[in-house]
């Protein structure tokens, strides 16, 4: 699967190997789980989306159908994939609203997703089940599996979500799987094992974030769950998101099934696109009102760094006024994004000389510095991308397995196109800043 091209002005494509290394990095504790995971990421296109039949990712992995079935199910649970239904319609052609036959699911890999939160949720770390699990009823009662071990199918209560047929125990062997729906109908997965109590106060901004959704949350504790991982900034934008996810739907002339809320509030990536559509959003700028991007130019450099930083689409280049090839930008840009532009030929990264090495093989030394999850730099930056791209940086590990990123600078620049020269003051400043991205 290709990569890149070296044509000036054709996007980069993100290739297969990218996500396969996203996949590989992942440590769930479920072998099925990770092995069905890579054959996705082989078939992934540039923006981590895989349409693939269960028969074929059962055959790539040697897994049976039913198998990967529930492995699906569960890699949607912990957050690694979210998978959207489409249908044929009598003409052929694919859709998400719901006209025609239900066919393949578009499986889309969360390449930007919180790597803890997910392997979190994989250990059991993080409960990934409803109220009732949450709350420690004994989940037979309520139609949800157990992760012990145990035999036969555990019927679902048909006032929680009368859609979904009984899932398959933990324990319950490959070949007593009658009660298994055929593709594309996917088959619910086990529950990661549960790890603790949850709290059950509701926290700051939840009832507001369920007025603008607007429909029943039917997996209230695993929405409220992702909601209380966000930050103060993000409750906010998810709830705009929200407001222009429920104006969508009604502008359809066959409004799609509601997305799960949960899943929803962990696709980031699609938060900003929604918020636009909100109806006490700002109003859009004109085209005409948005910079043309010189093809080649500092703007365009820039630019087309962050995007690739962020796994963002890269602009379409055409033809503008007087012959100058380029595109519009999708908001105005600031000094703060220009001042990047002292840093998109530089390299992260350099080999050890031969003095450095030794008789060892020459290693890669870091010439950009790490910042862990958790920091405030790391936050800074997080957010200041945010405010340029619409989306966060993904994840990388140092040398000791820390999740983080590595940047040029501690502190993105600040809104007047400086740098901050750190400390606390500097910190303040850019939390000050925060609140635009």
């Amino acid at each position: 699967m290709t990569t890149t091209t070296t044509k000036t002005g054709r996007r980069r494509r993100f290739a297969s190997d990218e996500a396969h290394a996203w996949a590989r990095n992942l440590r769930l504790g479920n072998p099925h789980a990770k092995s069905l995971l890579r054959a996705i990421a082989l078939y992934s296109n540039d923006e981590g989306s895989c349409i693939a039949g269960i028969g074929t990712l059962a055959e790539d992995t040697d897994l049976s159908p039913d198998t990967v079935r529930k492995r699906l199910a569960f890699l949607e649970e912990i957050g690694a994939i979210i998978r959207l239904p489409r249908f044929l319609d009598d003409k052929g052609r694919a859709n998400t609203e719901g006209r025609g036959k239900r066919t393949t699911d578009d499986i889309r890999m969360q390449l930007d997703a919180d790597v803890d939160l997910i392997e979190a949720r994989a250990r059991g770390d993080l409960p990934a089940d409803d109220d009732d699990a949450a709350e420690g009823c004994d989940p037979a009662d309520e139609g949800v599996v157990s992760p012990r071990h145990q035999q036969g199918l555990n019927e679902v209560s048909s006032d929680v979500q009368p859609s979904v047929r009984t899932r398959l125990a933990l324990g319950q062997p490959s070949d007593s799987s009658e009660g298994l729906i055929s593709e594309p109908e996917p088959e619910p997965s086990p529950q990661p094992p549960s790890g603790g109590s949850v709290s059950q106060a509701e926290p700051d901004g939840w009832k507001d974030f369920e007025a603008d959704w607007a429909e029943p949350i039917v997996r209230h504790q695993l929405a409220m769950n992702e909601w209380v991982a966000l930050s103060d900034a993000d409750r906010l934008l998810a709830r705009q998101a929200a407001r222009g996810y429920v104006a969508w739907r009604k502008g359809q002339k066959k409004p799609p099934n509601v997305l799960s809320a949960h899943l929803f509030l962990r696709d980031r990536g699609a938060w900003p696109g929604f918020a636009a559509r909100a109806p006490d959003a700002p109003a859009r700028a004109a085209e005409s009102d948005l910079p043309w991007i010189v093809e080649g130019s500092a703007e365009d450099r820039v630019i087309r760094w962050l995007y690739r930083r962020t796994n963002v689409a890269q602009p379409l280049i055409r033809a503008g006024d007087g012959g100058k090839r380029g595109y519009r930008a999708r908001k105005p840009i600031g000094a703060d994004l220009l001042a990047m532009a002292e840093h998109v030929d530089q390299r992260a990264w350099r080999l050890q000389t031969s003095d450095e090495a030794g008789e060892a093989t020459p290693r890669r030394v870091w010439l950009w510095g790490f910042y862990p999850q958790g920091s405030a730099e790391y936050a800074a930056w997080q957010r200041r991308f945010r405010d340029w791209t619409g989306a966060g940086l993904p994840n990388e590990r140092d040398d000791a397995g820390r999740q983080g990123i590595r940047m040029p600078r501690p502190w993105p620049p600040r809104v007047d196109g400086t740098w901050a020269a750190g400390g606390a003051d500097d910190e303040q400043g850019l939390a000050d800043e925060g609140g635009r991205g």
